[in-house]
């Protein structure tokens, strides 16, 4: 800005001398010329260092966390979709209509866990929501790898969805060992039990990996320096 007098420098003196044979006006001490109305290259380059109130916006650099993390949602994501779309033709297409009905009828008087038999009630509208789940996935990755701020909330949200799910099936899963044991009558034999302590030990580890894995995703993506690229 030229607050008072015209530039002593003699290269910005220069620039103002020549302005009138651009068809410029040369401005008043007391005003502000902008860089942006000078046709010259050169000549818009002197006044915006003459201008400091006229700086470009620099963005925040692009985290490779970001983007390694999005990329990698959208390859799971688009193996979900083509998973999700295969069950969704075999479940539709393959096996007959009442095949799910028939098998949840011949649990009520068959011993099925309790679980077992929800899955097979509702089948198709598990497999329809898988594949519902697997878009918006997707949708949210490609939002994350563009930088937009929904996508991040997006991702928390179903991170913590996955935590919230992950714990939830362990008693689940539990319970479905016990109903097994329970099937086979009296005390089950010893290969049996070695398989239920080692299923309950790894579906145990894979939980506290999975829970520490996506808190600190959900941490990372809530930090400051994160929060920063995304608009």
């Amino acid at each position: 800005m030229l607050a008072s007098g015209f530039p002593s420098n003699p290269i910005a003196r220069s620039a103002l001398e020549k302005l009138p044979d651009l068809g410029i006006t040369r401005p008043a001490p007391t005003q502000t010329l902008s860089h942006k109305k000078c046709p010259d290259a050169s000549i818009r380059a002197t006044i915006r260092t003459m201008n400091p109130t006229e700086q470009t916006t620099v963005s925040p650099p692009r985290s490779q966390f970001v983007t390694l993390l999005a990329w990698f949602s959208i390859a799971v994501s688009c193996l979900m979709i083509f998973t999700s779309l295969m069950q969704n033709l075999m479940v539709h297409v393959l096996i007959p209509p009442d095949a799910f009905e028939t098998l949840a009828q011949q649990g009520n008087s068959a011993p099925l866990p309790p679980f077992a038999l929800f899955m097979f009630k509702h089948f198709k509208l598990i497999v329809f929501l898988f594949f519902l789940l697997s878009a918006v996935l997707l949708v949210s990755s490609i939002g994350l790898l563009k930088r937009k701020n929904w996508a991040r909330i997006a991702f928390i949200v179903m991170l913590g969805v996955g935590i919230a799910w992950t714990v939830a099936m362990l008693p689940m899963q539990a319970s479905i060992m016990n109903d097994v044991t329970q099937s086979l009558g009296g005390e089950a034999p010893a290969d049996v039990e070695n398989f239920v302590t080692i299923f309950r030990g790894v579906t145990l580890a894979f939980a506290v990996v999975f829970t520490a894995i996506h808190g600190w995703l959900i941490y990372k993506l809530c930090t400051a320096q994160i929060r920063a690229e995304f608009s």
